[in-house]
Parts: C-alpha cells; structure tokens; sequence
C-alpha cells in the first residue's frame, strides 16, 4: 500500500461525512449580508445532523401523504386531519428545501412552524378525547402521526442551534469567512467553469517551455510548502488540510467528487487510479481551482508570518 493510501486510510471518521443530496447543496452558506462561508467549512458534526434530518422529513412526508386516507374515509377529528396533514405537507418540503440547500432562515421557519401546529394538534387531540366520542383507536393512530412530526420539528430546531453555535465562531478575522466573491466549484456536483484544454501541438519548443513552467511550479509549491513547516499549523481548520496527505494546502483544487485537495496529491493520486480518495466511486480527472479557500489559506498564512515576525 502507498503512503498516499494509507494516508487516506487513516482519516479520522469525522472527516468522512459524505453529504446527502450534495448537488442541491449550495457552494456558499449565508447567515447574514457580512457571513459567507463554503459548504465545505461547516463543521462534521453539523453536515450529520443534516444527513439524519433529511431522512426523518423524507420519514415524516411519507407518513403524512399515507396520513391523508383517515381524512377520506372518515369524519369528526380525521377529516380535521386531512387539512393538518396538508398543511404538515407544505411545511415538510419547506423544511426539505431548507436542509437540503442549509439555509438558516428557512430552516428556523420549518422547526418554528412545525413545531407550533404540533403543540397545539396535540392539545385539541387530548380536548376531543376527553370530552369527545371519537375512538380511541383513531385518537391514538393520529397521535402516533403528530409524534413523527415532533422529532422532526425537535431536530430541525438541534440543527437550527447549531447553526447558529458555528455562527457565533464568525468573527471579523475568521480565516472561514468569504470576503470576495470568487467562484469556486461546490459540494458534490454544483456547476463550475472548466478549465478549456487546448489543443494538442507537437512543436517541441513548446513541449520544452511547458516542461519548464511545471517544474517551476513544482519548485514554488515546495518552496511554499518547506516555509510552511517553519509555522505552527496545528490550529488549522479540517477544511485546509488535504485529506490525502493531511497537510495544510497551498494549491486547494476541487475534483469531480466534490471535495478539495492539494493539487500535487490528487494529481499524483490520479496517476495509478481514477477514483475519489474518499468515496472510492470512479470520477474524472478535471479538477477545478477552489480560489476562495485558497484566498482564505493565504490569510491564514499571512497572520502565521505576522506572529513569527514579531518572536
């Protein structure tokens, strides 16, 4: 087994959480107009409370859409719950939209919502029962259905605290915040601008200047990253370490599974295999800079220097 093998075998399990849907996954996850982070920079424990919240509202539209039926045979309180469930409906796929793209806002109106109509269906189901001749078999049934839609609302509102935990974490000089506005390719799928390839030419003068500007640039890079080792690194992100070499990146690229690496690593990896380091699945070889976590790297890297300077 390579180095870069058993580098990639040696992943903390927290940096192997693969999101569910990437494609609808934004690039960019807005708080605020002055908070703008990649989808990349959201922290593991977070991407998995998404994952587990989308299954119990894929769970909960299921149920309700089955839900409707007491409201079509049925009278009294079924009938009453054909319209919740409509209701629970629209408010589901609201609440889907919003995990499915992590949009805060969204997701804060889902859990509030959801979990307001809960609270007070569950009063008027407890009202009928005392004082109503409904069976107890429906009440029960029904409360079954409402009780699905308390974990999702009490989930929704655990995903929406610690959204906003990370938030708090965004100060001014956060090396996660994004400043400019770069394009950079997104999680698992989100369309980006590939690089054209030009066309093959057998001129050999060119295929000598080339041959020169690629070791140039392999010279720079390990120039860079020879400074690097001269800085203490350990409090940078999981999100500026490659996941192949576990080391700080100096030129981040996205590859077609959506995750990004140093540009050496992948393409090294690239040589002997056309598969994701992480997910193992088959993947073409394009790779697309990722600029802004670049840009936030520099930064990173910039305030390293500053505080060596002033030793």
């Amino acid at each position: 087994m390579s180095d870069l093998e058993s580098n990639v075998e040696n992943i903390p399990t927290t940096a192997l959480v693969q999101p569910l849907f990437p494609k609808y996954l934004h690039e960019r996850v807005k708080f605020d107009a002055d908070k703008v982070v990649l989808a990349s920079s959201i922290p593991q424990d977070i991407m998995m409370q998404r994952n587990i919240l989308i299954r119990w509202i894929q769970f909960e539209l299921a149920e309700t859409f089955a839900g409707l039926s007491f409201g079509f045979i049925r009278s009294g309180i079924a009938k009453t719950s054909l319209f919740l469930n409509l209701l629970l409906l629209f408010l589901g796929c609201c609440g889907m939209a919003g995990v499915l793209t992590m949009a805060p806002m969204l997701v804060a109106f889902h859990a509030m919502a959801l979990f307001s109509i809960c609270v007070l269906f569950g009063m008027y189901i407890v009202l009928i029962a005392l004082t109503g001749d409904e069976s107890w078999w429906l009440l029960m049934a029904i409360f079954a259905f409402i009780t699905v839609d308390y974990v999702v609302a009490w989930k929704s509102m655990k995903l929406l605290r610690a959204l906003a935990s990370f938030e708090k974490t965004l100060t001014e000089d956060s090396p996660l915040l994004i400043r400019n506005s770069v394009p950079v390719a997104g999680v698992g799928g989100t369309r980006a601008e590939l690089p054209r390839s030009s066309p093959p030419t057998n001129n050999n003068s060119n295929s000598r200047s080339s041959n020169n500007r690629g070791q140039a640039y392999t010279a720079n890079i390990e120039s860079q990253m020879l400074q690097i080792e001269n800085y203490d690194t350990s409090d940078a992100p999981n999100q500026f370490l490659c996941p192949i070499a576990l080391s700080l990146m100096v030129d981040p690229v996205v590859a077609m599974d959506g995750h990004t690496y140093e540009r050496m690593n992948i393409e090294n990896w690239f040589k002997t295999k056309k598969t994701s380091p992480l997910t193992r699945s088959k993947i073409k070889t394009q790779l697309v800079p990722n600029q802004a976590l670049k840009s936030q790297i520099q930064e990173y890297l910039d305030v390293k220097r500053r505080a060596n300077t002033d030793i």
